[in-house]
């Protein structure tokens, strides 16, 4: 394998072989790829600027570039560090590396390396490298995007000599970095030259199903599924770099490719689904909203209206004129009794008194996205009634009525599984009598049991509308 040693001392080793993992479709003497596609993508602001019309198709099977709002990055880059634990809590570097993408001329080109680095880079020492892998120059990396993918990314930014300086600039989630806007970072060329270009960071860990999935569980169905080490080499990787390392750069590469794969078509399908190309979710919850919010204002619908609030001018100490947001009237009445009657979730045994063996704890999966499904678009300008009649229908209409009320029960001395929950001694009692909050579910299901002599203190109720959806092709 050709090594080349650039200016600033850091060892490249190009991690392509004719047996390192699936094959690129790349000549062994030449670890650079050329994506093209025919789709041309509509300009539209960023932080990063507009994003430009590029044209790629793939000749290199596995990843997948459709995804609008990334062309607005110049590099993209999955990064990953093998490193061993010296003493308790003291790790050293066994290599750092990456799978990466540049766009320029309307082509993207690929290469990928891993850096075969004794001791910790710093932050711009790691973007020198990917930026000199493309032969990018100070000059031409002036100003230049760079988009970071890595997967639990805790291990990247721990083997950085200056990770402090980084975290200062990043928000911290779920024990990741990412940026919430472009770090500006200077890349030192040599002779005291530096480059400042723009950076964002995200992490696959936060994209995936739940926080803590791996990165094999993600990568198992890409093209590159993550190389098997042998028992043991896990925990030695700079030993195990010496003694095969054919395998450990196989290893190393792999956990790039996984990573960046994943990003990629999760960014295409995100936009797909979403229907928004403005977007680079940060977490899946991020992305969610941000999606939520596009169709909703694709319907004409005001998102500061959805929520209750309006903005309105105000000064701030120095007597500048600002804006700020305020509650209409009747979200500020009714968000007390909201807060109020919120008080988690309900545990029922099926059984009384103390049992012992196995114990069944039944939960359904996503039981609060799929209540808010069902919940209607509440119409904030009118002002909540104080009367209404429940009965035992939780529908009006096509949609369910909004009631927050406090309670005066009172459940039979029959009754094993009360519903009606207060709050005691720092925790939730269901008691057979006496006064909570409550929704209009729990009303309902209450009715069931209570007696003719309950009595109860008329709820709020929200009037609301039910909005027209745009069409969506």
């Amino acid at each position: 394998m050709q090594q080349t040693t650039e200016k600033d001392g850091l060892l490249f080793d190009h991690a392509v072989h004719r047996d390192a993992g699936k094959s690129l479709n790349n000549k062994e003497e030449t670890p650079v790829h050329y994506f093209h596609r025919p789709e041309v993508g509509d300009n539209s602001e960023h932080l990063l600027g507009p994003a430009p019309e590029t044209r790629i198709v793939s000749n290199v099977s596995g990843f997948d570039l459709r995804a609008h709002v990334l062309q607005r990055f110049d590099i993209i880059a999955g990064i990953d560090t093998e490193y061993q634990e010296i003493t308790k809590g003291e790790h050293t570097p066994a290599s750092y590396q990456f799978s990466a993408f540049y766009r320029h001329g309307g082509v993207w080109e690929y290469t990928e390396r891993v850096l075969d680095r004794p001791q910790k880079i710093t932050f711009g020492q790691y973007l020198h490298a990917i930026l000199t892998a493309f032969d990018i120059g100070r000059r031409k990396a002036e100003g230049m995007k760079v988009l970071l993918i890595a997967h639990m990314s805790r291990a990247e930014w721990h083997m950085l000599k200056d990770r402090k300086a980084v975290a200062e600039q990043c928000q911290v989630i779920h024990g990741v970095p990412v940026t919430i806007k472009p770090l500006k970072w200077s890349v030192p060329f040599g002779s005291k030259n530096y480059a400042p270009v723009l950076v964002a960071l995200r992490d696959t860990c936060l994209l995936a199903p739940t926080p803590q999935t791996s990165l094999a569980a993600l990568a198992k169905d890409t093209t590159f599924p993550k190389v098997e080490l042998p028992k043991g080499a896990i925990t030695r990787m700079c030993d195990y770099r010496h003694e095969d390392p054919e395998t450990f750069q196989s290893y190393a590469i792999t956990d790039c490719r996984g990573t960046l794969v994943y990003y990629l078509r999760f960014m295409a399908d995100y936009e797909a689904i979403a229907g928004t190309r403005e977007v680079l979710p940060i977490t899946v919850g991020h992305g969610t909203v941000e999606a939520y919010v596009h169709q909703q204002t694709q319907a004409g619908l005001d998102i500061l209206d959805l929520v209750g609030k309006i903005e309105v001018q105000d000064t701030n100490s120095r007597g500048y004129q600002t804006q700020r947001l305020q509650m209409k009237p009747s979200l500020a009445v009714c968000k007390t009794f909201g807060v109020e009657s919120f008080m988690g979730g309900l545990n029922n045994a099926y059984v009384i008194g103390e049992r012992t063996g196995k114990i069944l704890d039944l939960d359904f999966s996503g039981a609060y996205l799929a209540a808010l499904g069902v919940i209607p678009r509440i119409n904030w300008d009118a002002y909540p009634r104080q009367t209404l009649r429940i009965t035992k229908k939780l529908f009006d209409g096509p949609a369910v009525n909004m009631v927050i009320a406090h309670v005066a029960f009172q459940f039979p001395a029959t009754c094993l599984y009360p519903n009606l929950a207060i709050r005691r001694l720092g925790s939730l009692f269901f008691p057979l009598q006496g006064e909570t909050y409550c929704t209009l579910p729990e009303i309902v299901l209450a009715r069931y049991n209570l007696e003719q002599r309950s009595r109860s203190i008329p709820p709020f109720t929200f009037p609301y509308r039910m909005p027209k959806l745009a069409n969506r092709s």
